[in-house]
């Protein structure tokens, strides 16, 4: 069986990645509060060069903030095997989500902390997405006999999505933070809830 190898990152792509490292690291510290000579001086560029790969300061903040929600979607959207069954794979998933959003130091920023308007536009087209694909996987479970046919699915899957992003963003802001075990836990209750899932 033939494996196709990604190419390699050009050098166009390995400079632009390295700024986003800097601009991301600026607006952890910052909260978007920065100037584009201050993001020139942490990635060690001139000011022309961060203007010619993002236009503006809102065009690096837009970067970075599309940079996280790439990063999150990909492992709340993750293609689980259809076979496991529905409770075992969705609480895999929340898990992993778990410790993904613990484990990003930009997850705080993103979730609340950052109002740039790309920032409020970002999370409302993520969350649309995540939301219709919790309903999609919620219908799974129904066609599986694992969720009771009479749920809503898209309200389940908006019930489940806010259920995760509302209690990881007072989790983040705790500290220390809670045990990601009782987080899931807390959270799992809350599913189980919105579907009234079958044992």
């Amino acid at each position: 069986m033939e494996t196709t190898t990604k190419p390699a990152p050009s050098k166009k792509e390995m400079r632009r990645a390295a700024i986003l490292d800097a601009a991301e690291r600026l607006v952890i510290e910052t909260g978007g509060e920065f100037e584009i000579s201050q993001l020139a001086q942490a990635a060690e560029i001139s000011n022309g060069l961060a203007y010619h790969y993002f236009g503006s300061k809102d065009g690096v903040v837009e970067a970075v903030i599309d940079r996280f929600y790439e990063r999150y979607s990909a492992v709340m959207d993750k293609k689980a095997d259809p076979e496991i069954s529905w409770p075992v794979r969705e609480r895999a998933r929340l898990l992993e989500t778990i410790a993904f959003l613990y484990s990003d130091p930009f997850a705080p920023v993103a979730f609340g902390a950052l109002g740039h308007p790309r920032a409020i536009q970002k999370e409302h087209e993520v969350q649309r997405e995540m939301m219709e694909n919790a309903a999609h996987n919620v219908r799974s479970g129904q066609r599986r006999g694992q969720i009771p046919t009479e749920i809503d699915s898209a309200l389940a899957g908006a019930a489940i999505i806010g259920a995760i992003r509302s209690t990881m963003m007072m989790a983040m802001r705790m500290n220390p933070r809670p045990d990601p075990d009782k987080v899931a836990d807390q959270i799992w209750q809350l599913i189980e809830g919105a579907v009234s899932l079958r044992s």
